[in-house]
């Protein structure tokens, strides 16, 4: 069965909630989460005997063209990937407005 073309109405109803969901995300955080455990610098120490210290959670950041990675406590981990899902989301809505205006445009509403 073919799938039946959304009126330039609905698209632009189906866009507006779209935006409407993006206001929602405010605590985007781009990057990506990850575990890591470490060796510190006391020579007697268990984690030279391979009992390393962790796991940590860190977040790996774009600045720019560099990447950095910055330490996140335990108590800040849930909101850190609650932000990176954010994110990810946003990115979803940018793709669906995208074709949205796309098809507006082929209907006619925007432009010459």
């Amino acid at each position: 069965m073919a799938k039946k073309a959304k009126t330039a109405e609905a698209l632009a109803e189906e866009r507006e909630a779209l935006l409407r969901e993006l206001s929602g995300q405010a605590l985007l955080i781009e990057g990506s989460c990850f575990e890591r455990s470490l060796t510190c610098v006391r020579k007697d120490c268990r984690c030279h005997k391979g009992e390393k210290h962790g796991p940590y959670c860190y977040i790996e950041v774009r600045t720019g063209k560099k990447k950095r990675q910055v330490y996140i406590p335990r108590a800040h981990e849930a909101a850190v990937k609650g932000g990176i899902a954010q994110a990810a989301r946003v990115h979803e809505i940018l793709q669906s407005v995208t074709r949205i205006n796309l098809e507006l445009m082929r209907l006619g509403v925007y432009g010459g």
